[in-house]
């Protein structure tokens, strides 16, 4: 997520720069379609942030006879948890990477959203552990919180203590769906000088 965190803003960043969001409005794109291909452009970018090192792992273990340290169904599970996880928070960082128009502002603006996120799963996290909040309403909303940040996901997957990680995807595709409406209608009104 770290590497997504920065390739987002300066990727994005460069059309601000080169003025090409201007040009694609004057030449008759929309905004919703322009915001929409930019997401697909640092979704594909961050997809093959996380295929490089999997194919580089798979292809030098190959000669020595290498496997997989799990079963391939849980394999692929984790793989899609983290490859879901890293697109949403793609869809986060493009909000600020289509509104602020200085890569640096961009790339600190992602930079803490992304510590935050960090810490606020963190502080979930250790909410979670205290003993008198084990039950009740506010360790379920906690718990919610936990599932759906994406940090929070990765989070669970490191530590292993994910019971649901089959729903983590769905949890992303809102969370995909989410900012990327957000975004949309604040790209919408943006002013592009």
């Amino acid at each position: 997520m770290l590497f997504s965190e920065v390739f987002v803003p300066l990727f994005l960043g460069t059309e601000h720069g080169d003025k090409t969001i201007r040009n694609k409005i004057i030449s008759g794109h929309t905004r919703f379609e322009i915001y929409f291909a930019s997401f697909i452009s640092a979704a594909a970018g961050v997809l093959i942030i996380c295929l490089t090192p999997l194919v580089t792992a798979f292809i030098m273990a190959l000669p020595f006879g290498g496997h997989f340290g799990s079963p391939p169904a849980e394999f692929a599970l984790y793989f899609t948890v983290l490859t879901a996880a890293n697109m949403a928070m793609c869809g986060v960082y493009l909000i600020s990477a289509m509104l602020v128009t200085s890569k640096a502002n961009n790339v600190v603006l992602t930079l803490v959203i992304w510590f935050g996120s960090i810490f606020v799963t963190a502080t979930i996290d250790e909410f979670l552990k205290m003993p008198q909040l084990s039950h009740g309403v506010l360790s379920t909303i906690l718990k919610y919180a936990y599932d759906i940040v994406p940090v929070g996901q990765v989070l669970q997957l490191q530590i292993g203590e994910c019971q649901n990680a089959g729903l983590f995807p769905v949890y992303s595709l809102l969370v995909i769906t989410a900012a990327t409406g957000f975004g949309v209608l604040i790209f919408r009104k943006k002013d592009l000088k």
